[in-house]
């Protein structure tokens, strides 16, 4: 069982030419801020021409001012979207007052829905902390774990793997 695993970038006309054997293969689709209804199955043979579409979404607007939505997908090797995985973002600065006070970290989570897709809104760098915020984002579904550490941007969203 061989597996073939081809990546690129389209042209500015949004082709791209993979050069493969004939074959059937899974195609997987990625842009920031488009949902492709992928992965789908491409049976090659000859010259071989398939054409994709994608809708544009926007990921949720911040609800409190300061913080920005980080959002993502969680899919398997296979490319199939995982539903009711755990994402969960820990603040990861290790700042204090005195030593009778330490800043309380913030921690959310949340589970991706039945397109693997999630959001979490925490709270993003500003000019008081131009250096960012530190978070430790877990991903966790029965028999798989993932772990970054990540800067939250200064921004209304951002997509998490833009930032790992």
């Amino acid at each position: 069982n061989l597996m073939t695993i081809n990546k690129g970038l389209t042209d500015d006309s949004g082709n791209y030419n993979t050069g493969l054997k004939e074959g059937t293969y899974k195609i997987i689709l990625r842009k920031t801020h488009v949902d492709f209804t992928v992965p789908e199955i491409l049976t090659g043979s000859g010259d071989t021409v398939a054409a994709y579409q994608g809708i544009a979404f926007s990921p949720s607007l911040p609800i409190a001012p300061d913080t920005c939505v980080l959002y993502g997908y969680v899919m398997d090797i296979s490319g199939n979207y995982l539903k009711n995985a755990k994402i969960t973002a820990t603040e990861t600065d290790s700042n204090t007052y005195s030593g009778e006070f330490k800043v309380l970290k913030l921690v959310k989570s949340t589970t991706s829905d039945i397109n693997g897709y999630w959001e979490l809104e925490l709270i993003r760098s500003s000019t008081l902390t131009p250096s960012g915020i530190p978070y430790k984002i877990d991903i966790t579904y029965p028999g798989f774990s993932y772990t970054a550490n990540v800067i939250i941007p200064n921004a209304a969203s951002v997509e998490f793997s833009t930032l790992i």
